[in-house]
């Protein structure tokens, strides 16, 4: 909006006629389209990374709820003091008969409190006593034998208790508990490390948007100054196809990076290299109009070329801004333990955009 401001006041001025004007306009509308696009490149980009980091996160989350369910399960599987509880009143009541002498009464009651703690030893062992004084009292030879089976039950019940074949339930709710908050701690501290990445090469990308767009004004500013030469000295024909030839070089290159910088030192030693065919074209434009003063003292010419090196301070300033944040993107990617995910998230080195000679 500046742009076109500045130029309606130097057209209502007169300092420029409306030919000069619309070919600035031009100008102006084709760098503006080739920003909207690189920004929307890098929107793009962050956008994809931002869907890539919420993946991730959701995946640790659903290992994290997997690991806390089984805790909770097994934990609550594995308690002895649920299972104690739900067999501690037939043991209570049991032990009402056994005060009386009622055995009989008492033993379906312990049966049912063995039932309801299969893993402990205490119900087998309380009915072996029972069987033992009803043996005492009886002529049933069966009394005996029950006795013996379940005080051989008690036997196995609390060599297993002793021995820790089995883990307890405390033991493994502890150690499924540590599992879980060290599996947290270390997918936050990933994520974080990756968000970092994230943000550092989406610095990276705008700030090399920046510079393309300042590099599309420069050739959009080129293509003006090369029309205005070909209203004076068009007999030039191959000094003009040239800088043709160059613009249209630096054109294709700007296209091909669009908003995303360069992976590649190969890439990015092809702009330096459309830098220097458009610079040596500007030069080339410059000796014509030493050679026919007519361009010099065009106003359209002298309007151009003060806005070219303002674009070129501003592509100096650009340059410098950009190769800071890749110096530190670059940096980051060696250095642990940001190196690990910058591997598998398969982050790559970016391109130094160097100074033209």
């Amino acid at each position: 909006m500046e742009g076109r401001q500045k130029i309606k006041k130097m057209l209502q001025e007169g300092k420029i006629d409306s030919d000069q004007a619309s070919i600035l306009l031009h100008a102006l509308n084709e760098s503006e389209k080739r920003r909207i696009q690189m920004f929307q490149d890098v929107i793009n980009k962050k956008t994809e990374r931002v869907r890539k980091s919420w993946g991730f996160l959701g995946m640790g989350c659903l290992v994290i709820f997997i690991f806390f369910t089984l805790l909770v399960y097994v934990g609550a599987a594995n308690n002895p003091g649920r299972d104690m509880l739900r067999a501690w009143r037939h043991f209570e009541e049991a032990g009402t008969h056994l005060q009386d002498g009622q055995y009989k009464e008492a033993v379906p009651l312990l049966q049912k409190g063995a039932k309801k703690s299969p893993r402990y030893s205490l119900g087998y062992s309380l009915l072996a006593v029972t069987y033992d004084e009803l043996a005492k009292g009886s002529q049933a030879a069966d009394y005996g034998q029950k006795a013996l089976k379940a005080r051989e039950k008690a036997r196995e019940l609390a060599k297993k208790e002793k021995g820790g074949k089995n883990m307890t339930g405390t033991g493994l709710l502890f150690l499924m508990t540590f599992f879980v908050l060290v599996g947290a701690i270390l997918g936050a501290f990933l994520l974080g490390l990756y968000n970092i990445l994230v943000r550092r090469e989406e610095r990276v990308n705008s700030s090399w948007a920046q510079v393309a767009v300042l590099y599309q004004k420069k050739i959009d500013l080129l293509s003006a100054l090369i029309d205005t030469a070909h209203q004076y000295a068009d007999h030039e024909k191959e000094t003009l196809q040239e800088v043709i030839t160059a613009r249209n070089k630096g054109k294709e290159v700007v296209d091909a990076l669009t908003g995303i910088a360069s992976s590649g030192k190969q890439k990015m030693a092809a702009v330096l290299q459309s830098q220097q065919g458009l610079d040596l074209g500007l030069g080339q434009i410059n000796a014509l109009a030493e050679k026919y003063p007519d361009i010099k003292a065009n106003a359209n010419y002298l309007t151009i070329q003060q806005e070219m090196t303002r674009v070129e301070d501003q592509i100096q300033s650009s340059r410098r801004r950009y190769n800071n944040t890749v110096n530190r993107y670059n940096t980051g990617l060696r250095v642990f333990p940001f190196n690990l995910m910058a591997g598998y998230f398969q982050f790559q080195p970016k391109g130094y955009y160097e100074q033209g000679k």
